[in-house]
C-alpha cells in the first residue's frame, strides 16, 4: 500500500491520507464502460470509470486467468475496503466488497494464481482482548463463490511489528514488508512448507538512504518490485524500482523510469500470474478527484506490460 502502511485509530486518517493516489496514462480505452484496449508497450488505465474512478484506489491483484480483479478502494465513509470486479468480455462489472473482518483496516489484497486465497494486510485484534493495532498478514480461504473467515498468519510470519503487502511466487515462496518501530522496513521472504510456511529470511539489500515499502515478487521470483523514495536524501516521491535475483543474491536496484515513473509517486505493484503484465498505483493526475488542500492526491491503478520493461532478469 503505501510508502508507510501504517494502520488506523488515527490510523485511518493516515492511511487515507497516504493512500490517496491517482494517474493516468496513453492508452486508448473506453471511459464509460471500463473497456481495455489491449497495446503491446502502452500504460493502460484499468477499469476506467469502473475500477480506476474519481476516488482514490491503491493495491491491486488479479486471478491468474485475467477474470477477477480485487483492489481497494476509499469510500466516502471512510473506509477502505477490498472490492472485488469479475470481467465480462472488454468490460469490467461494477466492483462489490469483499467481506473480510469487522474490526481494523483491510488492504493490500493478494490472490493466489489459482484463486483459493486471499492474502491481506490488517491491524485487526488476533485475539479477543488484543489492542496491540499493529500490522499483519492474513488469509482467507474460497469456499465455492465466497471468502472464508480469515485468520492471521502465525508467529513469526507475523511479529509484534508491522507486516504488510504479502506476495507469493509461483513456489508458493511468500514475500512481504516488515518495519519494528525504530527500525527502516525491511524485506522479508518465507520459503513453503507442508503446513505452512518456513520462518522467514531477511532479504540483504541495501537501501541507502532510501525508504522502502510493497515489494512484490514476479512468479518465476526472478526479479522483485517495489517502491523507493527518491532523491540524495531519500525525500523524495517514491518511484516503482526493480531488482533482479542473482546467484549471489539480488542485483542493484534498477529504475524503469517513464512511463511507469512519472514523477510523482507510484507505489502498490503487482505482477500478474502470467508474468505479462505490472499493476501498480499513481499519483500522476487523472481520473482522481483533485487532492484537498495540504493533502496528497488520489490514484488510479495502471498496468504495464512486462516485455517493455525489459529488466534483463
Amino acid at each position: 500500500m503505501t510508502p508507510q502502511s501504517t494502520p488506523p485509530g488515527p490510523v485511518i486518517a493516515a492511511l487515507a491520507a497516504f493512500v490517496v493516489l491517482a494517474c493516468r496514462g496513453p492508452a486508448q480505452q473506453d471511459a464509460q464502460n471500463g473497456a481495455v484496449v489491449a497495446a503491446a508497450d502502452t500504460l493502460e488505465l484499468v477499469g476506467p470509470g469502473t475500477i480506476s474512478t474519481s476516488a482514490n484506489e491503491f493495491g491491486v491483484s488479479v486471478t491468474a486467468d485475467g477474470a477477477e480483479i480485487y483492489f481497494g478502494r476509499a469510500v466516502a465513509d471512510g473506509r477502505m475496503p477490498v472490492l472485488r470486479a469479475i470481467r465480462a468480455g472488454e468490460r469490467w462489472e461494477a466492483p462489490a466488497e469483499v467481506p473480510l473482518l469487522e474490526d481494523g483496516v483491510a488492504i493490500d489484497p493478494f490472490v493466489t494464481a489459482d484463486g483459493t486465497r486471499l492474502y491481506f494486510s490488517s491491524n485487526a485484534p488476533l485475539h479477543p482482548g488484543d489492542t496491540t493495532g499493529d500490522m499483519n498478514t492474513w488469509v482467507a480461504e474460497r469456499t465455492g463463490n465466497a471468502w472464508g473467515a480469515p485468520r492471521p498468519l502465525p508467529e513469526p510470519l507475523n511479529s509484534a511489528g508491522d507486516e504488510v503487502f504479502a506476495s507469493l511466487a509461483a513456489d508458493g515462496t511468500l514475500y512481504f514488508g516488515r518495519s519494528t518501530p525504530g527500525e527502516p522496513r525491511h524485506f522479508y521472504r518465507a520459503a513453503p512448507r507442508e503446513a505452512g510456511f518456513a520462518a522467514p529470511v531477511r532479504l540483504e539489500i541495501d537501501t541507502g538512504s532510501a525508504r522502502v515499502g510493497n515489494p512484490a515478487v514476479a512468479p518465476d521470483g526472478s526479479f522483485l518490485v517495489f517502491w523507493a523514495t527518491t532523491g540524495e536524501d531519500g525525500g523524495g516521491p517514491p518511484d516503482l524500482m526493480i531488482r533482479c535475483r542473482t546467484g549471489a543474491g539480488w542485483g542493484a536496484p534498477w529504475n524503469p523510469g517513464p512511463p511507469v515513473n512519472s514523477g510523482q509517486a507510484e507505489i502498490a505493484p503487482h505482477v500478474s500470474a502470467d508474468g505479462h503484465w505490472l499493476y501498480f498505483t499513481s499519483e500522476r493526475p487523472g481520473l482522481a478527484a483533485p487532492p484537498l488542500a495540504g493533502e496528497r492526491p488520489p490514484g488510479d491503478i495502471y498496468r504495464y506490460p512486462v516485455s517493455a520493461l525489459r529488466p534483463g532478469c
